[in-house]
């Protein structure tokens, strides 16, 4: 009588356990579907259209960025001089700029002003940076997490949009799309 009372137990209790399993396997699918909609919504997809953006330079002239009817596919890159992944990816990010030097136009976005004049002459950013985005263009073309890299074609629209510093599988993917090598990322 006690062996059956023991299978029936451990039945149930195997019985609950996949029951368990299932539940939480569902939920993981959930979760990955809601993580996919936010990573999609949180970045320009690819075939935006970026027509032009108001900008300052480092002096505070006005200026208007361009990106349709370029003769070279554009690299936006948008970074924030407090950004400890910007810093980081400085080094990486000279890499970048001396590897297409001929076949893009790479320009650095910071979104804000303060301390930008001082962190593109400690980093030698020898590419146009220009700051004084309105927070319209924050909002439209979500920006925001930095740093962030945006390859742009000749027509003005968004070929690829990749966020983070130039490590692991954002720098693969960099690197293959724009058929470069990318050295120089920091750990300090």
């Amino acid at each position: 009588m006690e062996v059956r009372w023991t299978r029936i137990l451990l039945l149930s209790l195997i019985g609950v356990t996949v029951l368990i399993i299932g539940l939480q396997a569902r939920y993981i699918s959930i979760l990955q579907h809601q993580l996919e909609i936010l990573t999609a919504s949180g970045k320009l997809r690819a075939g935006a259209d970026m027509k032009r953006l108001m900008v300052s330079d480092l002096n505070g002239n006005q200026t208007v960025l361009e990106f349709e009817n370029a003769t070279k596919p554009t690299i936006l890159y948008v970074f924030r001089p407090a950004c400890v992944w910007c810093e980081r990816n400085a080094g990486a990010l000279e890499s970048l700029a001396n590897a297409v030097a001929g076949s893009h136009r790479l320009i650095g976005l910071s979104l804000v002003a303060d301390g930008t004049a001082e962190f593109v002459s400690e980093h030698r950013m020898k590419f146009p940076v220009y700051t004084g985005i309105p927070s319209a263009a924050v909002s439209s073309y979500k920006l925001g997490a930095t740093p962030e890299t945006i390859l742009i074609d000749p027509h003005g629209k968004v070929v690829q949009s990749w966020k983070g510093a130039y490590v692991g599988v954002t720098r693969s993917a960099i690197e293959e799309v724009l058929s470069v090598k990318i050295s120089g990322y920091s750990e300090e």
